[in-house]
């Protein structure tokens, strides 16, 4: 679970492309470990680029099966060296979702608690994530703070938001 929260803070584009996020300027969303025939996604990442040249990343992760509940994040992410990178912020901003409905504000302070405490170890280091295709699939690699992450590597679909994909598990 870890991996696929930190994946999608980070996450972005085609990598044989000189702008990986170049699926994401028209409108594509990149669904992680994705279920072909029950068009979920682990999580569903897509781009917002602002005029003054900012792009968020926004990100719908699983966080747990059943109930099912789900944190959307937004973060800002630089294109670099072929890679999208970033950093995990402090979740204050996150919205928690159980079931499909906002969770009330106590279970998502305690939802947002217990991230905290599993990730502090990687806040405010820089997660850059590659991605590659290759046999048809594309997966994303992760380096954090220039080091390989081979535990975030996840395989990675682009598709369009009204292809019917949905975060469960």
């Amino acid at each position: 679970m870890l991996a696929l929260i930190l994946t999608a803070a980070v996450q972005a584009a085609a990598s044989a492309d000189a702008d990986p996020l170049a699926l994401a300027r028209k409108g594509m969303q990149q669904c992680y470990a994705p279920n072909l025939s029950a068009k979920t996604c682990q999580s569903l990442a897509g781009y917002v680029f602002e005029a003054d040249g900012t792009i968020i990343n926004t990100a719908e992760v699983l966080i747990a099966s059943s109930p099912v509940v789900t944190l959307k994040t937004a973060e800002p992410v630089i294109v670099k060296s072929g890679a999208v990178c970033g950093q995990l912020s402090d979740f204050h901003d996150a919205e928690v979702f159980v079931g499909g409905k906002t969770a009330d504000p106590a279970v998502s302070a305690k939802v947002r608690e217990q991230l905290l405490a599993a990730m502090a170890p990687i806040l405010g280091k820089e997660i850059c994530t590659y991605y590659l295709q290759g046999n048809g699939a594309m997966s994303a690699s992760a380096t954090l703070d220039g080091q390989p992450a081979p535990a975030m590597t996840t395989t990675v679909l682009w598709i369009a938001p009204t292809d019917g994909y949905s975060v469960r598990p």
